[in-house]
């Protein structure tokens, strides 16, 4: 009965561990492209369409400023997004407001409005991947040895 229960056994801890890794890189190759795109993306002068909001997974709502801008290189073209980053409690701009875009020249619709990113500092998004890859580290201790406690009552 054990043989049948460790590959089940060491597949499942192959899930756990992969999810918990994934969670943090993750959250670390955002933190990157994010601070990458604030502090080497072009900025250009946009004007707010609209305001998007929708409700995140705790049913707050997030507010995410629409911007159309014109492309500062070649070819130039009129470009209308979202903005990455969102507000929990309210958006203080409105449609026609001028504002200030930083933009990925990669994906011209990946973009961060300036005056909007309180919520995207370095510093929380470097505090967050550091908690959770601790947490996720913390919690993948025990679970290891007990999987290498049943690893040894089953191979030996």
């Amino acid at each position: 009965m054990t043989l049948f229960l460790a590959p089940l056994l060491i597949s499942a801890c192959f899930l756990i561990v992969w999810s918990l890794c994934y969670i943090p890189w993750w959250l670390a190759r955002e933190t990157v492209k994010v601070h990458r795109l604030r502090t080497h993306g072009p900025r250009v002068t946009g004007e707010v369409v609209s305001v998007w909001i929708t409700a995140d997974g705790d049913g707050d709502l997030q507010h995410y400023p629409v911007v159309s801008f014109t492309l500062k290189d070649p070819p130039y073209s009129a470009v209308e997004a979202k903005s990455a980053t969102g507000s929990p409690h309210q958006c203080r701009l409105s449609p026609r407001d001028e504002v200030e875009v930083v933009y990925d020249p990669e994906d011209p619709e990946h973009i961060i409005v300036v005056e909007h990113d309180w919520v995207a500092t370095p510093f929380w998004y470097g505090f967050a991947t550091l908690a959770i890859g601790a947490l996720c580290a913390k919690g993948l201790t025990p679970f290891a040895k007990a999987v290498y406690r049943f690893g040894e009552l089953v191979l030996w």
